[in-house]
């Protein structure tokens, strides 16, 4: 007597709503005999589908074909996702697709995550000509094995982490240990609620030597570098609060709290902050004090950023300020010579800001690895994790005001962040490059570091004769045009902050914080900062997952 039938019938509601969440088949049988006791065959489990008129999925037909797959050609080659977020995306875009259909989309589209290469020696020598290729272009130079593999995807170079850093190895053991010797630091937990709860801003002033200045925020919960300026004047006032105020007219979203040190830049961007606080209805009045959206407190202890910065030092700019101070100890460089200054600016800021932008876009799609020793820490990719946080994180940003935003904006529109030079002096120093043989669109930071020495350097070459032409200019009388450098923006001093902000500035520079307002302060960070007992661990191992500074 053979077997009785399987009756599916008292279980079809919980299949049903599985195959409606697009639940594997393995999976629902799985669920079937934990949850309910119950073992049976896929073949058993197709019929009754079928019989009740269901498709695993059922998903309608897509609204836009065209959108959906170079939506999946964007993400998979310029955001370094993977399947999961793919889907997760797709989804949330409305244009969700079955996991066995976005690989057949996947693989028409040419997009494999392996390469076949049927000679291993091949493989080998192409690995190295790989590596040796574009880590001789110098943006990458100092890079570590995560952001490489995210740097390889973006360029549609298919290649391990293994061959990696196997090819890193044998192109740049210097560079390998070196970066395994890095120092060790003591660090903290740091708990955030979600994307958008806090964001951390603060300058960099390493390439300051040059007059070129740096200014970044980050997402403290996904580690996303939400905008980064690289000019003349990070450091003032009307330049950081025209760059925020630009970053929410076009992306309409504000963080619920800001953290930042006590610099003179913060006040105006405070202000603006807390006016469009103060906008929001759903926002309570206690919640609208200054103490309350925006955290001043010494730099060392903004961990996120400073954390970054390290990132940022160590993988690309280190080699820039080496150069610089080389340039200086050969008296190539005084910062108060204006002939060196326009020289500097007309060709080392488009290279700095290309080198800058490069990491950041790499940074955001880099992977953050999980830390079994420090199970706190969020794994995933910066820009995964602001757009889909999981459960138990939230989202906490809010739409700003964008009438406030435009009457604010006003106030420093007139101001053009990105200019460096007169556009008289920047053309002049363009044509005369040109007449030296050099084209100014060809100046990228791409292939410019091949040689080692200063005098065999493209860049350093154009540098040089650069500086003297415009030297010359200026002894023939410096007209026509008249060479100058942009002034620093002024202007701060007639917005006149709120005295609410006025004064939690003030008692945050003279490090004598009223008792209120620590008490708000200490309240704020109880919820954020927890002390950890951890053991040092390598830097190695943990600066991209755990970004903090000890």
């Amino acid at each position: 007597m053979g077997r009785p039938p399987k009756d599916l019938e008292s279980h079809k509601e919980l299949i049903l709503s599985l195959l409606s969440q697009r639940t594997e088949h393995d999976e629902i049988r799985r669920i079937l005999s934990i949850q309910r006791g119950l073992k049976i065959g896929d073949s058993v489990l197709r019929k009754h589908i079928k019989a009740w008129g269901k498709s695993r999925g059922d998903i309608p037909p897509c609204r836009d074909e065209k959108l959906r797959d170079s939506l999946i050609m964007f993400l998979f080659l310029k955001q370094n996702a993977n399947e999961e977020e793919i889907l997760v995306h797709l989804e949330f875009q409305d244009l969700a697709v079955t996991p066995r259909k976005l690989r057949r989309l996947r693989i028409d589209m040419g997009l494999r995550r392996r390469r076949k290469l049927k000679d291993a020696r091949f493989q080998d020598e192409e690995i190295i000509r790989i590596m040796k290729e574009h880590l001789s272009e110098g943006v990458i130079g100092d890079w570590g094995l995560t952001h490489l593999y995210a740097y390889f995807r973006r360029n549609n170079i298919i290649i391990s982490r293994d061959d990696i850093m196997y090819g890193l190895r044998v192109v740049d053991p210097a560079g390998v240990s070196r970066r395994y010797q890095k120092k060790q630091h003591r660090r903290k937990k740091f708990l955030v609620e979600g994307p958008n709860a806090i964001w951390s801003l603060d300058a960099h002033c390493k390439v300051e030597i040059v007059g070129i200045q740096i200014y970044a925020v980050i997402d403290a919960y996904s580690r996303k570098i939400i905008w980064i300026y690289v000019g003349i004047s990070a450091r003032t006032a009307v330049s950081v609060v025209k760059q925020f105020l630009e970053f929410m007219k076009e992306h309409k979203i504000m963080p619920d709290r800001f953290r930042s040190d006590r610099g003179t830049e913060t006040i105006l961007i405070a202000d603006a902050f807390h006016q469009l606080c103060g906008a929001q209805e759903d926002r309570s009045e206690e919640n609208c004090a200054i103490d309350k959206c925006w955290m001043f407190g010494k730099s060392t202890a903004n961990q996120r950023i400073e954390a970054w910065w390290m990132q940022l030092q160590s993988s690309m700019l280190n080699r820039w300020v080496i150069f610089f101070d080389l340039l200086k100890e050969e008296k190539l460089f005084k910062k108060d010579k204006l002939a060196d200054m326009v020289a500097v600016y007309a060709i080392y800021m488009p290279l700095i800001r290309e080198a800058c932008y490069e990491f950041v876009t790499n940074w955001n799609v880099h992977k953050i690895r999980a830390q079994k020793n420090r199970p706190h820490v969020t794994a995933g990719k910066p820009w995964f994790l602001y757009a889909h946080p999981s459960a138990p994180a939230v989202e906490c940003g809010s739409v700003p005001d964008p009438s406030l935003v435009d009457t604010l904006h006003q106030e420093v529109e007139a101001y053009d962040l990105h200019e460096y030079l007169p556009a008289a002096t920047l053309e002049w120093c363009h044509e005369r490059m040109r007449s030296l043989g050099f084209d100014p669109a060809t100046l990228t930071a791409k292939g410019l570091l091949k040689e080692e020495g200063l005098g065999r350097r493209a860049h350093g070459y154009v540098f040089g004769l650069l500086r003297g032409e415009v030297q010359q200019h200026l002894n023939a009388g410096n007209k026509d045009p008249i060479l100058s450098l942009i002034e620093t923006p002024k202007g701060a001093g007639s917005w006149k902050p709120s005295a609410e902000a006025e004064r939690a500035f003030n008692d945050a520079r003279r490090g004598e914080e009223p008792e209120e307002f620590m008490d708000h302060l200490t309240d704020q960070l109880d919820d954020v900062l927890v002390e950890s007992d951890d053991k040092n661990y390598p830097w190695e191992a943990y600066a991209s997952v755990d970004d903090e500074e000890g």
